[in-house]
């Protein structure tokens, strides 16, 4: 490593010469925010960060990793807000108390003797949010999720065999679930290349996303109908969205989603009229799925809704990443297939806390824990033992708040 860089690693704490930003200007403009953005891409960073009077940061294979040597001016980070808002209004709805959820896509383009083509498509997904920074009450973080222009496939992301099976039934909810940053997204596109991929799909799927961040315009599609919406650019709400896609006609809805009762009420009858309804929700188990949804209702409803979601409920997918020993990330899954011998243990069940109960018992029995996939993981000598032990922990720890939960009946 030259004088340059070892000097430049001691003045800036955090940064890295080798994954340092070339050519740093003197003000970051649109332009040089995509360029700052692809770089960060080639890194192999999941998410970058963009914050008043912090240096641009990303999150590379788990760690958070400085890539410039000087931090963003509040002036910059306005200009960002405008070039990724796409009007010049978007820092007034920042100063307004309210946020910005975008897709952002940057295009690499070069000349030919015919034109200019497009050699490479960069998407993220990016929410401007207005914070205190450094003493400024109008500072602003920017965090931009780096998404692939094109959904994996199935195979690619390693998805089981099991889920794939059950992961196209007629109508009723499937659900993904997780964390946020936990791959759920990325998972449904999934599911949704290979069902349009399909030369005898006969498919119309209509999607609503806050914001979208797979688009399928480059995926072949003999007979299938796609549509995507971003809420609330398109349509005000996720309820508004499944309302309208009633009127056209679908086979598959896909609500980016589930997050209160309103937009659970719709999917719920959307699925109740021959639809299939994918959506996601924010739940670290099966159990806990039911309990978020549920919750979501006042208490004298609670169980109506325990009972009529399980009745909906095809297949719950639960997500997580967690490190590889190559220092990379690795996805696992919980996940049960609804059928009626689970149907039929859930409905013996008196209370929501013992419907949290059964569904631990089902998962052990017919389905695949957390636990469990984490062991499959480490004897493939994917993950180190230590995070099996890290998950065994939890699992303990989770059943244990289930048993002694309060949730009203």
């Amino acid at each position: 490593m030259n004088a340059e860089a070892t000097s430049k690693e001691e003045m800036f704490p955090g940064y890295r010469e080798e994954f340092g930003f070339p050519n740093e200007p003197n003000f970051y403009n649109g332009d040089e925010l995509d360029r700052l953005l692809v770089h960060a891409c080639h890194l192999g960073a999941s998410d970058v960060t963009l914050q008043t009077e912090e240096p641009a940061m990303a999150y590379i294979h788990g760690e958070n990793i400085r890539i410039t040597t000087r931090a963003m001016t509040s002036s910059e980070l306005e200009v960002m807000t405008n070039h990724i808002y796409g009007q010049s209004n978007g820092v007034a709805e920042i100063r307004k108390g309210n946020e910005i959820d975008r897709r952002h896509q940057v295009q690499i383009k070069e000349k030919t003797a015919q034109g200019t083509k497009v050699v490479e498509k960069f998407g993220f997904r990016v929410n401007i949010t207005g914070c205190w920074a450094r003493g400024d009450e109008n500072g602003m973080q920017i965090t931009c999720r780096t998404i692939k222009s094109l959904p994996p496939t199935l195979t690619e992301l390693g998805v089981e065999a099991d889920i794939v099976e059950n992961l196209y039934p007629e109508n009723g909810l499937i659900l993904v679930c997780g964390p946020t940053g936990s791959g759920k997204s990325t998972l449904l596109a999934a599911a949704m290349r290979h069902i349009i991929e399909l030369p005898n799909s006969n498919r119309k799927i209509i999607t609503g996303e806050a914001p979208i961040e797979y688009v399928y315009d480059e995926i072949p599609r003999s007979s299938a109908i796609v549509s995507q919406h971003e809420i609330p650019r398109h349509l005000p709400s996720f309820k508004a969205f499944v309302r309208n896609t009633l009127r056209r006609a679908p086979k598959i809805i896909l609500v980016g989603e589930s997050r209160d009762s309103e937009t659970v009420e719709a999917s719920l009858a959307a699925s109740e009229t021959g639809h299939a309804v994918y959506s996601t929700v924010h739940s670290n188990s099966v159990a806990n799925t039911l309990a978020r949804l549920a919750n979501l209702f006042p208490t004298h409803e609670r169980m109506t809704k325990v009972f009529e979601l399980c009745e909906a409920f095809r297949v719950i997918v639960v997500q997580k990443l967690v490190r590889t020993v190559d220092g990379k990330r690795t996805p696992l899954k919980e996940f049960l297939v609804f059928d009626q011998t689970v149907r039929d243990h859930l409905r013996q069940a008196s209370s929501l806390r013992e419907a949290e109960q059964v569904l631990h018992r089902m998962v052990e029995k017919y389905g695949q824990t957390m636990l469990s996939s984490a062991i499959k993981a480490y004897e493939q000598g994917l993950i180190p033992y230590s995070e099996v032990m890290l998950l065994e922990r939890q699992s303990s720890s989770n059943l244990a708040e289930s048993v002694n939960s309060g949730f009203p009946s």
